[in-house]
């Protein structure tokens, strides 16, 4: 009987999906968790605005994994993904989480380099430039409209996001990275049994 964890890495993470599916995936399910937690953290510190942002986080990533599991369109996921959640959201979650004295740095950066992984080519570095741009425009304007942003009511408060996002981006790119050097190393072993295959049948040619 399959466990709860092979059930999901068959469904999710099976090595014959493609990779930026498996990506995807990673990026929808440990969405919801980190949301989840979100939640959490921002009733706990008062942050009411983030906690409705991060909730519905959790419904959209949910939505998200639902579609792209009966229907196969990633690529519209990718698209909502992108232009909804990273371009739309977590800058409205910026100003409502203590804007750059917060964790939200981290996660623009996690927000950047899963672009990059998700999409290709020309599409990938325009996408990610305009996302770049955005951000540090937000920065430069929450730093002079202060009155925008809701900020942390203690220093320990400040602590507590910081380490929180740091954490889950390091785990999330960690994982992704994990994922990539394995699909990596079973290309490099396919391509070896393939060129020993080879050099086999030209052996017995001779």
């Amino acid at each position: 009987m399959k466990t709860v964890w092979q059930k999901l890495k068959s469904k999710f993470f099976d090595g014959a999906l493609d990779f930026r599916i498996r990506l995807f995936n990673i990026l929808a399910l440990g969405g919801i968790a980190v949301s989840i937690l979100t939640v959490a953290i921002s009733l706990i510190t008062h942050m009411w605005a983030t906690a409705g942002i991060a909730g519905f986080l959790v419904l959209l990533s949910l939505g998200l994994v639902l579609f792209t599991q009966r229907t196969g369109k990633f690529r519209v996921a990718y698209f909502i993904t992108i232009a909804v959640i990273f371009m739309l959201l977590l800058p409205a979650m910026f100003f409502t989480s203590g804007g750059h004295n917060s964790g939200m740095p981290s996660v623009f950066l996690f927000a950047v380099v899963f672009t990059i992984l998700m999409l290709k080519g020309r599409a990938a570095i325009i996408v990610s430039l305009l996302e770049i741009a955005e951000y540090a425009a937000v920065f430069v304007f929450a730093y002079y409209h202060p009155q925008y942003v809701t900020h942390f009511e203690s220093e320990w408060e400040v602590l507590v996001d910081v380490i929180f996002a740091s954490a889950c981006v390091s785990v999330m790119c960690g994982l992704v990275l994990y994922f990539h050097l394995k699909e990596y190393d079973r290309q490099r072993q396919r391509l070896k049994e393939q060129n020993d295959k080879l050099k086999m049948g030209e052996y017995l040619d001779k």
